[in-house]
């Protein structure tokens, strides 16, 4: 509990400096060029489907931290 509760007031912290749906982002190259490592030849990074999981996984909306979920970390 302490621990998600640091991340999503780190993440909250963010969120009112601006940081919010669209700041996740990684170099243009990582999303369009396929890798040449092996274990991942040829795959593309598909960072938007990686995002909307992550997100739901973490309680966010769009990578913003919504009210119920601070108040249910005790946070405000």
């Amino acid at each position: 509990m302490c621990g998600e509760r640091i991340y999503n007031l780190e993440r909250y912290y963010n969120n009112l400096a601006g940081f919010g749906e669209g700041s996740d982002i990684l170099p243009l190259r990582f999303t369009t060029e396929p890798s040449t490592m092996p274990g991942s030849e040829g795959h593309v990074c598909e960072l938007d489907d990686m995002l909307a999981e992550y997100y739901a996984s973490r309680g966010w909306h769009n990578g913003v931290v919504p009210e119920e979920k601070l108040v249910a970390l005790e946070i405000i």
